[in-house]
């Protein structure tokens, strides 16, 4: 009994969490996938280019990969030539509805 107890205590927490607030804490930008193109090491998200770092870290896909029209949280770091290039992504449920900017 302790032990499904052990599992069922972390489960439970991790879905008490709402996915905005699991997609705020997990990526510093939220979007919609438009274009996907890992030959060139970019991608379109929301209208804007963005590279992709070597070693992208995709979280959530179960085969890691990218498709257009997926919701994404994702984090960015600069390169050295000041362009934003993508290090994670955490794909969110089709479901999810993004917060409306006010």
């Amino acid at each position: 009994m302790k032990p499904m107890i052990r599992t069922i205590l972390p489960l439970l927490a991790i879905l008490s969490v709402s996915p905005l607030a699991a997609a705020q804490s997990f990526g510093e930008k939220m979007g919609v996938v438009d274009d996907v193109q890992l030959k060139r090491g970019a991608m379109v998200v929301n209208d804007t280019w963005y590279l992709l770092a070597p070693g992208l870290r995709v979280h959530g896909s179960p085969d890691g990969k990218l498709e257009t029209k997926m919701k994404i949280a994702f984090t960015t770091r600069n390169t050295d030539a000041g362009k934003k290039m993508i290090t994670d992504v955490w794909v969110l449920p089709a479901s999810f509805v993004f917060p409306k900017d006010d």
